[in-house]
């Protein structure tokens, strides 16, 4: 069966399945202290057990670890990963490019555009041994937000490529938030400028030798105006 291995670097044990996937916990090395710290959730999915350590090593060695909660977990196929990002919500996936069930290419379309896409996260940086320019800007094309090679890395590299990437995906989370709030405010005026109209009369009353007329619009959506017409003895 695939094997989904994580790596908690504040204590933490536990173990449960996830479909053909086992998932198994071991106590980590503690990073970033004080508990009130953001926890991080970082992703590795790479198939090689010794690169997937390096890269845990250098995450641990960046500035980040030190100033937050990281946890570091591991995932050795592609299916594996995109389950484990479907129910654990990494804030960012370090994916491989070359695994044994598919490339990283298919796992980061099957993470934007399946359900394990979560209001922009995870974000992804694509790390492989391959330093292709054409699998780097495809992985940037299809949503990728940085694209790094193995036998370069280092622990401030990968430090800052993470730290990056998941600010970029949170600045665009804080612009479809604001989005999302001003289309849901223009949707309310809109609403109310439709019940404000509602308010005014639709027609004017048949005086014998008066021509009566009425009319309202406002300069926005609603305004503060109204009237009506009032008959009196």
């Amino acid at each position: 069966p695939e094997t989904l291995i994580f790596h908690v670097v504040f204590p933490f044990i536990s173990s449960c399945c996830l479909g053909a996937a086992e998932i198994r916990g071991r106590i980590g090395t503690p990073v970033g202290g004080r508990m009130n710290r953001e926890i991080i959730r970082i992703l590795i999915v790479d198939n090689s057990p010794d690169d997937r350590r390096l890269i845990r090593q250098l995450l641990e060695q960046g500035r980040w670890a030190k100033s937050q909660r990281l946890v570091v977990l591991e995932a050795d196929t592609g299916h594996a990963g995109h389950e484990f990002c479907r129910k654990h919500a990494p804030h960012c996936v370090l994916l491989d490019y070359r695994l044994p069930d598919l490339d990283g290419l298919q796992v980061l379309a099957k993470v934007r555009t399946g359900s394990a896409h979560n209001h922009g996260f995870p974000a992804i940086v694509m790390v492989t041994r391959v330093g292709n320019e054409a699998v780097g800007a495809a992985a940037l094309r299809n949503g990728a937000q940085d694209f790094l090679v193995k036998d370069e890395l280092t622990a401030q590299v990968l430090d800052e490529a993470v730290r990056n990437a998941v600010a970029i995906v949170r600045r665009r989370q804080r612009a479809e938030a604001r989005t999302i709030k001003l289309n849901r405010a223009r949707a309310q005026l809109h609403a109310a400028g439709d019940m404000q109209k509602r308010l005014l009369p639709r027609t004017s009353p048949q005086v014998p030798g008066f021509d009566i007329a009425g009319a309202c619009h406002p300069a926005a959506e609603t305004g503060g105006d109204f009237f009506d017409y009032l008959k009196v003895r």
